[in-house]
């Protein structure tokens, strides 16, 4: 098999610097820096079918916690896919139909028995995998009706989700990563973190808990730089239609706006 080092080049490319900004230019607090990177094109929809695929390597990627499998293919095409956990270099991964059920496949969402270990969970069919993509995450298939497939997510949410969505079954690779210790403050600048200040020891121009007289506590509930509240405050879109897939947040409330209620 091949050294974790290799990686295929039309697949890699220099990931571009933008210094840490959001989508309007802003600087985002706390980041900057870090060392250069490349990006890994990862194939997420994975939709070679009837083919079986060939683990060539493991890769660790900068981007994401998971490890990446580069897998290949009969035809001749590699892609780079999230790493299952129990897979290693030599094995043989293979989705369809007439496929049996084991780590790696990838199935439609009602193929896959209930109380399944699933990752990488597609909302729209032919989209790409949007869930459960970190690294040691999963998602259960808890039942199925007729219309949908209602699948726990690893923020302990209920999702209805479509029976044609696909799945890989299993569970993320390296799932260790949240026991990882930096060891030094270089270490998360290396990552791109930069140190982080108390809003109460700034002046009032730079925070909203900024000034004041001695050790004051700032004289308003706790909020951002940019004065919006950080406990409590429901952040989600109430507008936006996904939200009406969802069956039980991951607060343990019912979603009365669900599709479920309507009917």
């Amino acid at each position: 098999m091949l050294s974790s080092s290799f990686f295929i080049r039309s697949l890699v490319y220099g990931k571009k610097r933008i210094d840490f900004r959001s989508n309007t230019g802003k600087a985002l607090a706390h980041r900057g820096g870090g060392h250069k990177r490349n990006y890994y094109i990862v194939d997420y929809k994975q939709s070679t079918w009837h083919i079986p695929a060939l683990v060539l390597s493991l890769k660790y990627d900068p981007n994401r916690n998971a490890r990446l499998a580069l897998v290949s293919y009969p035809n001749g095409l590699v892609s780079y896919i999230i790493a299952p956990l129990g897979i290693c270099p030599g094995s043989t991964l293979y989705s369809g139909f007439d496929s049996r059920l084991s780590i790696g496949s990838r199935f439609y969402l009602w193929q896959i028995p209930l109380g399944t270990r699933i990752f990488n969970v597609e909302l729209t069919p032919g989209v790409g995998g949007l869930f459960a993509r970190a690294a040691g995450t999963f998602s259960i298939i808890l039942r199925k009706t007729k219309t949908y497939v209602v699948v726990r997510l690893p923020s302990k949410e209920l999702k209805m989700l479509p029976l044609t969505a696909l799945a890989t079954v299993g569970q993320v690779s390296n799932m260790s990563t949240q026991f990882t210790n930096l060891g030094k403050a270089g270490s998360s600048r290396w990552i791109g973190k930069r140190p982080v200040v108390r809003g109460v020891a700034k002046n009032p121009v730079d925070h909203p808990h900024g000034g004041g007289e001695g050790k004051t506590s700032g004289g308003r509930p706790s909020v951002t730089p940019w004065g919006i509240i950080t406990k409590g405050k429901p952040t989600r879109n109430k507008s936006k239609q996904s939200l009406k897939t969802v069956l039980r947040f991951r607060n343990g409330l019912t979603n009365l706006h669900s599709y479920i209620y309507k009917k």
